[in-house]
């Protein structure tokens, strides 16, 4: 599973929107539609932020 995959599946399991999900982070929804299409990775602090949110396996 990669780390996308991994992003859209605990982010829908707590119910959250990207838009929710990027507003706790302080990112763009963009940038969480980014990660979970793999077109980019969360990097420095908001990796440390997302994974607050999303516990994952990174």
């Amino acid at each position: 599973m990669t780390l996308g995959e991994q992003i859209k599946l605990k982010r829908e399991e707590k119910n959250l929107s990207q838009e929710e999900l990027a507003g706790r982070i302080g990112v763009s929804r963009q940038a969480v539609s980014k990660w979970e299409s793999d077109l980019s990775v969360p990097t420095g602090a908001n990796r440390r932020l997302l994974n607050q949110v999303l516990p994952l396996d990174m």
